[in-house]
Parts: C-alpha cells; sequence; structure tokens
C-alpha cells in the first residue's frame, strides 16, 4: 500500500506491506523507489511489517529541505512512520534492509543510532570501501564545485573514463554508469542533487564493527558474484574477523538483486 507522510516542509512517500510483529526499513538504491521492495511480502508477512521509504529526490518524495539529507532526518522519519503505522506509541527498535546506495545509508544510520537497531540486511551495499572521488565531490567545496561543472560539461569526463576503463583503472561497472547517468541533462542533474544531499551518510567500518559486537546485532548481507559495480569481496573484507556478527550469501548473478526469482536467497538473507 502506498502511502505519505509529511515531514518539516517536504511529503514522504513510502509502502506497507505485511502485518509482522518487526518493522522492517527498507532504503533503495540509486534511482530506484520503494515499492522495489514489495515482491518480499510474499515472504516475510508473517514475520515483518515492511516499511520501504522512497528516498528525497527520488519517485513520489518532494523534498523541500535544500541539499541536505542526515541520519536525524531519516531517524525522524521513520518515528513519523511508526506512530502513524503502529498502535503501541512506545518507542521500539526496528530492523533495517538496504540495497545499493540504501546498503550505505543503512550502515551509516546504524552507526548514529545502534541501539534503534534490530538487525541488518544488505543487499548489494555501497559504503564498504573508501571512494575518494565520492569524497571529494561530496565532502569539499572544491570538489562539489568541481562535481557540478563536470555535470554542466560531461563530454570529457565521459572520455576519460572510456580512457581509463580501456587502460584498467577504472572497472566497466563505472564506464556503465557513467555512459548513464552522463548523456541526459536532467538525470545529471538528479545525479547531483543525491550525491551532495546524501553526503553524511558516510559509513566508518571499524567503528561500525565495534558497534556490532557491543550491541549484539547481526549483519546479513547478500552478493552477486558477478556483480561489477558492487564486488563482493569488499564484503569479505568488512566481515574478516568478525564472522560472528556478519554474515555473507553469494549468489550466481550480477548487481540487480532485487527480484522476485531470488526470493529463495532472499529468504536466506532474511531468516539469518
Amino acid at each position: 500500500m502506498e502511502k505519505f507522510i509529511s515531514y518539516k516542509n517536504s511529503k514522504i512517500q513510502y509502502w506497507k506491506y505485511g502485518k509482522g510483529a518487526v518493522p522492517l526499513i527498507c532504503l533503495h538504491g540509486f534511482g530506484q523507489d520503494g515499492s522495489r521492495f514489495s515482491f518480499l511480502q510474499k515472504i516475510t508477512a508473517d514475520r515483518f511489517t515492511l516499511f520501504p521509504i522512497s528516498l528525497p529526490f527520488h519517485a513520489g518524495t518532494q523534498w523541500n529541505e535544500g541539499l541536505l539529507f542526515t541520519q536525524k532526518d531519516l531517524y525522524e522519519i521513520i518515528v513519523l512512520i511508526l506512530k502513524e503505522n503502529i498502535e503501541s506509541p512506545d518507542p521500539q527498535q526496528v530492523s533495517l534492509l538496504g540495497y545499493s546506495m540504501g546498503g550505505r545509508l543503512a550502515l551509516a544510520f546504524f552507526e548514529e543510532y545502534p541501539s534503534f537497531i534490530k538487525n541488518i540486511y544488505l543487499a548489494a551495499p555501497d559504503g564498504l570501501h573508501s571512494n575518494r572521488w565520492f569524497w571529494f565531490a561530496t565532502q569539499t567545496a572544491l570538489g562539489n564545485r568541481w562535481f557540478r561543472q563536470i555535470l554542466e560539461r560531461p563530454h570529457r569526463f565521459i572520455s576519460l573514463t572510456k580512457r581509463l576503463v580501456h587502460k584498467r583503472l577504472f572497472n566497466a561497472g563505472i564506464e556503465e554508469f557513467v555512459d548513464y547517468y552522463m548523456n541526459n541533462e536532467e538525470v545529471r542533474l538528479q545525479l547531483y542533487q543525491r550525491w551532495t544531499s546524501f553526503r553524511k551518510f558516510v559509513p566508518h567500518l571499524i567503528n561500525i564493527k565495534k558497534l556490532l559486537v557491543v550491541h549484539d546485532i547481526k549483519i546479513n548481507m547478500l552478493f552477486g558474484k558477478t556483480d561489477r559495480l558492487i564486488r563482493y569481496q569488499t564484503g569479505e573484507m568488512f566481515q574478516k574477523g568478525y564472522e560472528s556478527s556478519i554474515r555473507i550469501i553469494l549468489l550466481d548473478t550480477g548487481h540487480h538483486l532485487l527480484q522476485e526469482r531470488y526470493q529463495v536467497a532472499w529468504r536466506d538473507l532474511l531468516n539469518g
């Protein structure tokens, strides 16, 4: 069921699926919306109530708070959704599910609000390796100006990316990303808005692993073995030394994991 709530000056789109006791907040990938999680209600309805949220500058969410979306904003939105849909007014823990970009947001949110989280489920999560380009483009004034200039005149950047991929300095997934997001003016604007507004969601992995132990929380992760955008090896590096807190499932496919045909792997992920 598609629903909306008001938050400050904004209108947040979200969905509600299932009737389980545990609220599962779902954070989608870049350019998607919360409805992509709808197929999960078939395998989680008895355990979870899913609340997929359309993030700022995505789908039906109308974000009017400028180019900044923070962990505090996400927390307050989640609390509003729970109050709207759950009878008990008492604060309660939620579980998190993040796919791709949503995985990075989920990790950074957990780092800020660890006592609010029951379990974490990630699929092809961003945020498990240091992206210097993202840091420079979003965390520094100089980098942000340069980023905007590239988006206004992208052709040289596209050519440079192709040369770097040809020399194997970038992987082919980066070239596909650049081709799609740089060749359309409207899409380039959305890229700038989304990257800039989510700049505060930068997970610190060493701290996160310590918090998993302190709060006795598990992270279950699903990766595609042939994913060229988010390599499963980043998950293995993150897991090393914390095997009792971090579990990895590998699926013989690529990056696009939010599909009903993979429901066996999703059932395994969410039952972990």
